[in-house]
């Protein structure tokens, strides 16, 4: 089995594409960690905003690309507020779905959601992943399957930004 395994050293590299130069992998899965309250949210909606305008996002450059936020954290009002002080608004390009106050509620593994992605292959952010996913987090088995259902969406191409709420104990880190 090992003997028979080419040179990897020989392989051809393929260039990375970021949609945010430097920090997002298109096609990738990306996990912001922190605090309760530190301003995930707010990046997260920044971020989508840049890319879906294909607008600068901390002097980095970004690619154009379709943008959802599935939102399980915060509620219309706060969401609503945000866009409003950030300056964002929604569109074709840059969807926000409040999924705290919807009567439709799905979870990431939907048929209609992997429909979205293969149509539209967008940047899908999760806030949060507590939210999103509701067993131990200390299971390594259950959060596995949670993130195989992430690499389904990514395997028919989209990329996911996760929102992760860390404890502040050193103990909850």
């Amino acid at each position: 089995l090992f003997k028979d395994l080419p040179d990897f050293s020989s392989r051809k590299i393929l260039p990375v594409q970021h949609l945010i130069e430097g920090f997002l992998v298109k096609g990738g899965i990306t996990i912001i960690p922190a605090w309760r309250g530190s301003g995930k949210s707010w990046d997260a909606m920044a971020i989508g905003f840049a890319v879906a305008n294909e607008l600068p996002w901390c002097g980095l450059m970004t690619i154009k690309t379709a943008v959802l936020i599935l939102d399980r954290e915060n509620g219309e009002d706060i969401l609503r507020e945000r866009e409003i002080a950030l300056n964002v608004k929604t569109g074709d390009n840059f969807k926000i779905m409040d999924m705290c106050s919807t009567r439709k509620s799905f979870d990431i593994d939907d048929p209609e959601l992997l429909h979205y992605v293969d149509e539209v292959k967008p940047l899908i952010i999760l806030d949060s992943f507590s939210k999103f996913y509701r067993e131990d987090e200390n299971s390594n088995s259950l959060v596995g399957l949670f993130f195989d259902k992430i690499r389904v969406l990514k395997s028919h191409g989209a990329t996911i930004l996760i929102l992760h709420n860390t404890g502040k104990s050193p103990n909850a880190q």
